[in-house]
C-alpha cells in the first residue's frame, strides 16, 4: 500500500451541556461514518460523514444505556445503534436496538446475557454478525468471577438478533486472566484473533476463523516485534519493553498489518516479507488513535427506501 496523500481535517467535538467537558476519542468507522464517543460519558455517541459532513449525536442518558455497537442493518436498509445496559438485580446485561431512520428504539428479549462486550470500539462485522471481546473486567465486578477462556468473545447476529460467546483460540489463560487485553480484527473477510505474550510481546500469532460454523481457528502468522522495538525511531525515546498494552493491531491492508505501539507509533509490517515501514507522523507527546476508514457519499436518511 502507498499513501500518495495525507489530508488534515479538524471537528468540533464539544457536546452540549453537561457533555461539553468530557473527552471525546475516536471510536471506530462503518460504512463511511466515523464514530467518537466521550470517556467520561458512556451514554453518548457521535456520527459524523467528513464527505457529506452529515453529523448525529446520539445521547442516550435517559435510557441509561451504553453505545457498543452502530451498523448497517441489510434486511431493514437502516442503520442502527445497538445499546448496552447492566441490570445489576438480575446480574444480567440487556439490549436495546436504535433505529436511526425511524429514532424508534425497543428492547431485545433474546439478548438478555450474562458476558458484556467490551466497548472500546466498534465490533467486527462479518458474516452477519458482531463481534467483541468481552469485556473481563467487568464480567468480574458483576459476577465475582473471572471470565472463562470459552466465552473470550461476544457475538450478536444481527438476523436473529441473539447474543452467544465463543473461545479465542490457542492455550487456556491463567485462571485469574481477566482477558482485558483480547484483540481482534478482520483478516481477508475472517475474524482474526491476536495473541500476545501478556509480559512481552516479542511476537503477535494471528489466529483466522477458518470455520465459522465449527469454531475452527488456524494459526495463519507470527509476527516478530524485535526489528520495530530495536529501530532506532523507538530507542530515540527511551521505550525498550513492549509488553500487550502496549501493542494494538488495527487493520489488515493487502499483505500488510497497521501496527500501533506505544499509542504513538504506526508501522506497516509485511506478512509475507516480514519487513516493516513507518506510516504517518511522528508523535511524542499526543496520542495517536487509528481506524480503517473508507470514505462513502452513504447518508443516515432514506429516500424511495434508499439510501441517500
Amino acid at each position: 500500500m502507498k499513501i500518495t496523500k495525507l489530508k488534515c481535517i479538524k471537528i468540533d467535538l464539544r457536546f452540549p451541556p453537561p457533555y461539553r467537558h468530557c473527552m471525546s476519542f475516536l471510536y471506530g468507522s462503518h460504512n463511511g461514518f466515523l464514530l467518537f464517543k466521550n470517556i467520561y460519558c458512556d451514554t453518548v455517541l457521535f456520527i459524523w460523514n467528513p464527505i457529506t459532513q452529515e453529523k448525529m449525536t446520539l445521547d442516550t442518558d435517559s435510557l441509561r444505556h451504553s453505545p457498543c455497537a452502530f451498523y448497517f442493518h441489510p434486511k431493514s436498509r437502516e442503520h442502527r445503534v445497538l445499546l448496552r445496559y447492566l441490570n445489576r438485580a438480575a446480574r444480567v446485561f440487556e439490549f436495546i436496538v436504535v433505529s436511526l431512520e425511524t429514532k424508534l428504539s425497543r428492547v431485545i428479549t433474546t439478548a438478555s446475557f450474562s458476558h458484556p462486550p467490551l466497548l472500546k470500539k466498534n465490533p467486527i462485522i462479518l458474516n452477519g454478525a458482531l463481534h467483541w471481546p468481552a469485556d473481563g473486567v467487568l464480567y468480574k465486578q458483576v459476577n465475582e468471577i473471572q471470565l472463562a477462556c470459552s466465552n473470550s468473545i461476544v457475538v450478536f447476529s444481527m438476523d436473529r438478533e441473539e447474543v452467544q460467546t465463543i473461545s479465542h483460540p490457542g492455550y487456556q489463560c491463567d485462571p485469574s486472566a481477566n482477558h482485558s487485553y483480547i484483540q481482534i480484527i478482520d483478516m481477508e473477510g475472517k475474524l482474526c484473533y491476536c495473541d500476545f505474550d501478556l509480559y512481552q510481546c516479542t511476537e503477535i500469532s494471528l489466529w483466522i476463523l477458518e470455520d465459522y460454523e465449527k469454531q475452527v481457528w488456524v494459526k495463519r502468522h507470527v509476527v516478530n516485534t524485535d526489528p520495530m522495538m530495536n529501530s532506532s525511531i523507538l530507542e530515540r525515546f527511551g521505550w525498550r519493553k513492549l509488553t500487550v498494552g502496549n501493542v494494538e493491531v488495527v487493520h489488515m491492508y493487502g499483505d500488510e498489518l497497521l501496527i500501533n505501539l506505544f499509542r504513538r507509533n504506526l508501522f506497516l509490517y509485511n506478512l509475507q516479507l516480514g519487513t516493516f515501514r513507518r506510516v504517518g507522523k511522528k508523535s511524542k507527546s499526543s496520542l495517536v488513535r487509528p481506524v480503517a476508514h473508507i470514505n462513502s457519499l452513504v447518508s443516515l436518511r432514506k429516500i424511495d427506501g434508499r439510501h441517500a
